[in-house]
């Protein structure tokens, strides 16, 4: 689940929470460059996040200790002000094992990624410097910095971390997949009756072998990418768009996942990219709008239309058929093709 915090940090810059079976995400979107004072060079000046932790009963009552990277170990509060790094910051809770202590993982803040809009081949990615230091306050923060000649040449919006969300079933709820993390589909997903999935242009979904998406009757998929931002739609194993899934073996071909399948009217879809299914996108029943400015490639079928009316406008099939024969990129089944307009898409 997410929770975004609007201008959390000031104008443009959102706070989200990302909230998974093993803890908590947090990323900082910024939407726009952020202000600073006249007179300050940006070679000179840095971007700093505070998020303020409370570890000062923690480290007692826990028996804690915390290491960063594979480098020293902190065993006392006092001892937290720490030289930026960029390695990751991990806490272990002491336990008597036998006659030893042994150190079981307890939390850890994990390298810091940055990373811009561009697309693959000019997008902007380094990783951010961060400590924890104790304030004369006495208050604990978590600093991360990053150098502000950073934000003067990168393409907006710009995530601060990055996560990989497995995504599996049914919704719970109405949904919103943002930009900033990358969406895992490990088993099929329904949107079911009633439910909404809206996903942000710029995201990258990506599914595991024999895996799809499907839009129930009373159900609601929003996809709608723009030209530079397209939503991806690609299988696991596609390590050339989009961040690398673990454990991908970077041979993706036509059929590695099902596909997208509409059972209901009323969805909207614009500016996708769909990319080694089997059945890119099935249409069973009519999107609120046209099909436009898609790509689907190498898939075994791009688009099917099965007996609906639809508009198919300005899209691009590359590379779609079985094995390299009998080519599909929009078939038609089930129905009259009166009931399609299709004007200047490419084959």
């Amino acid at each position: 689940r997410n929770l975004i915090f609007a201008d959390a940090f000031g104008e443009g810059m959102d706070l989200v929470l990302s909230v998974h079976n093993t803890g908590y995400h947090q990323n900082v979107v910024f939407r726009q460059r952020p202000r600073t004072d006249k007179g300050f060079d940006p070679a000179d000046t840095n971007i700093s996040i505070y998020t303020e932790i409370d570890l000062e009963d923690t480290f007692t009552r826990q028996n804690l200790r915390m290491t960063v990277g594979r480098g020293r170990l902190i065993d006392r509060v006092a001892d937290l002000d720490m030289v930026p790094t960029k390695e990751e910051i991990s806490f272990s809770r002491l336990r008597s094992v036998g006659q030893r202590l042994e150190g079981f993982d307890f939390h850890w803040f994990a390298e810091s990624r940055v990373f811009d809009a561009g697309d693959r081949d000019t997008r902007q990615e380094t990783a951010a410097w961060k400590q924890l230091r104790r304030e004369r306050d006495g208050r604990t923060y978590l600093i991360e910095s990053l150098e502000q000649e950073y934000f003067e040449r990168a393409s907006y919006p710009i995530t601060w971390d990055y996560s990989t969300v497995n995504v599996s079933g049914g919704l719970s709820d109405d949904e919103i997949w943002y930009a900033n993390a990358t969406y895992h589909v490990t088993a099929d997903l329904t949107v079911a009756s009633g439910q909404m999935l809206r996903i942000e242009p710029g995201t990258y979904v990506k599914f595991s072998a024999n895996t799809g998406l499907t839009v129930n009757p009373g159900g609601t998929l929003v996809a709608n990418g723009t030209l530079y931002r397209p939503i991806v739609f690609t299988a696991w194993n596609d390590d050339e768009n989009g961040p690398v899934i673990s454990g991908s073996n970077g041979a993706a071909a036509a059929g590695t996942w099902g596909g997208i399948t509409m059972n209901a009217d009323g969805s909207s879809v614009e500016s996708i990219r769909v990319l080694y299914a089997s059945q890119g996108l099935t249409l069973q029943g009519a999107l609120a709008g046209p099909l436009q400015h898609c790509l689907f490639d190498t898939c075994y079928s791009g688009v099917v239309c099965d007996g609906i009316e639809q508009t198919v406008f300005n899209n691009l099939f590359v590379d779609n058929g079985w094995g390299g024969t009998s080519p599909s990129g929009l078939s038609i089944r089930g129905g009259n093709a009166s009931h399609l307009i299709v004007r200047h898409n490419t084959f």
